[in-house]
C-alpha cells in the first residue's frame, strides 16, 4: 500500500497528469487520430473483460491495472499530439541535449571511480522507491567493493541507458542537426552505456547508430561499409579492454548474472507457463508478478497475450516513422513495464520531438517558441 501511494504521489505522476491535461482537447477524439484512442481502449478493455468472464476470484487490482495502463496509452497518443505542434529553438535544444548527456557521462565516470572504492555518490538511495529491491545489496557492494555498477540519476544502469537511447533517438531523427553534432552526442552516448556497463544499452546504441547510417544518411555505399567495419572494431575493442563487460558478458552466458536473469530467463519460465496453460489473453495474476518481471516487453506479453500484438501494431502504425519503430521495439527490452507514467512522459517527449517544428532564427516563426 506505502509503494501504491507513493508511486501516486511521484513527481513522474504528477508532471503526467500536467502534461496531459494540458495537452488535452476534444480534437483528438475525432477525424485521423479517433481510431488510436478508439482501437487502444478496445484492445485495454478486452483485458478487462476477459479477467472477469474467465476468472471467479478476480482480483481488483488485476482489474484496474489495464484501466491505468489504458491512461498512459491515451497519454502517449495525446501528449505526443500536442508536441508535435510545438516550435523549439534548435540551438536550445543542442546545448540542452548535449550539456544533460555530458552531465550523465561525467557522473558514471564519478561513480565508476568511487564505487570501487566503497563511496556512494548520487541521489539518495531513499529515492528510488520503485528500484528498492534492486539497490537494497548496494551497501553491501560498497562496503566489500564487488561489482556495483553506475546508475547516474536513475535507480538502473539500464535505465541510464534507456534514457541515453531516448535522446540519441531524437537527434538521430533529425535532419536539422549536422553531422559533427551527430557524432558528438553518439560518442557520449556510447561512452555512457560502455561506463555503466550495460550490455543492453551498448547493443541499443549500437543497433540505432547502425541503423542510422546504414538505413538513414546520405553517405554513399562505401563510407556506410567504412563506417560498418569501424563501428565493428570499436564495439570489439570496447568489449577487449573492459574488464567489467567481459565478466558481465561471460556471466550472462553461464546464467551467472542475476539482472539477465530477472530480465529474461524468469520471465520466460513465466511466458513458458503461460503458454502452456493456453492462457491467450494473459495471466490473471500479473499485479503478483510484477516484482519478479523486470522486462518490459515480456511483461506485456505476459500480461496481455495476444492482445499486446495489436496493441503494439497501434502504437507502430502512430509513430509512422521506422526509426521510431525501432525505439519502441529497444524499449521493450528494457527494465520495467512499459505503460508507465514515467515512460509515457519520456516516449511522449522522443515522438513530439521527432515531429515538432525546429528553428533557429526568431524572425521566422509564426507560433511561439516552446522551450
Amino acid at each position: 500500500m506505502q509503494l501504491g501511494f507513493t508511486y501516486y504521489i511521484s513527481v513522474f505522476f504528477l508532471l503526467f497528469l500536467v502534461s496531459f491535461l494540458s495537452a488535452f482537447s476534444v480534437k483528438f477524439f475525432f477525424g485521423f487520430n479517433a481510431k488510436f484512442l478508439i482501437f487502444g481502449s478496445l484492445f485495454f478493455f478486452i483485458k478487462v473483460f476477459s479477467l472477469v468472464v474467465a476468472e471467479e476470484n478476480f482480483s481488483y487490482r488485476d482489474i484496474l491495472l489495464p484501466l491505468r495502463e489504458l491512461l498512459c496509452f491515451i497519454g502517449i497518443i495525446v501528449i505526443s499530439l500536442y508536441l508535435k505542434q510545438c516550435v523549439v529553438d534548435i540551438k536550445k535544444v543542442q546545448v540542452f541535449f548535449l550539456l544533460f548527456l555530458t552531465t550523465i557521462l561525467v557522473l558514471v565516470i564519478s561513480q565508476y571511480i568511487f564505487f570501487s572504492r566503497g563511496i556512494y555518490v548520487g541521489l539518495p538511495i531513499d529515492f528510488f522507491v520503485i528500484n528498492e529491491a534492486t539497490l537494497s545489496g548496494s551497501e553491501k557492494a560498497l562496503r566489500f567493493g564487488t561489482r556495483y555498477r553506475p546508475t547516474s540519476f536513475y535507480g538502473e544502469p539500464s535505465y541510464t541507458s534507456w534514457i541515453t537511447l531516448s535522446i540519441l533517438t531524437i537527434i538521430l531523427f533529425r535532419n536539422e542537426f549536422n553531422k559533427i553534432f551527430k557524432l558528438k552526442v553518439i560518442f557520449v552516448c556510447f561512452g555512457i552505456v560502455l561506463i555503466s556497463q550495460a550490455v543492453s544499452g551498448v547493443l541499443a546504441i549500437l543497433v540505432t547508430t547502425l541503423a542510422y547510417f546504414l538505413y538513414y544518411s546520405n553517405s554513399n555505399i562505401l563510407k556506410k561499409i567504412r563506417f560498418l567495419i569501424a563501428a565493428g572494431i570499436v564495439f570489439t575493442l570496447s568489449i577487449y579492454l573492459s574488464e567489467e563487460l567481459q565478466s558481465r558478458i561471460y556471466a550472462i552466458l553461464s546464467n551467472e548474472d542475476v539482472s539477465s536473469n530477472i530480465r529474461f530467463l524468469e520471465p520466460y519460465l513465466i511466458l513458458k507457463d503461460m503458454v502452456n496453460n493456453a492462457n491467450f489473453f494473459g495471466v490473471s495474476n500479473y499485479s503478483e508478478l510484477m516484482s519478479i518481471i523486470d522486462n518490459a516487453g515480456f511483461g506485456l506479453i505476459i500480461q496481455y497475450g495476444v492482445i499486446s500484438i495489436f496493441i503494439l501494431i497501434l502504437l507502430l502504425k502512430f509513430v509512422k516513422n521506422k526509426i521510431l519503430w525501432l525505439y519502441l521495439i529497444l524499449s521493450l527490452n528494457f527494465n520495467g513495464t512499459f505503460f508507465r507514467f514515467d515512460k509515457v512522459l519520456v516516449i511522449s517527449l522522443v515522438v513530439g520531438m521527432s515531429y515538432c517544428i525546429l528553428k533557429s532564427d526568431e524572425k521566422q516563426q509564426k507560433r511561439k517558441i516552446v522551450w
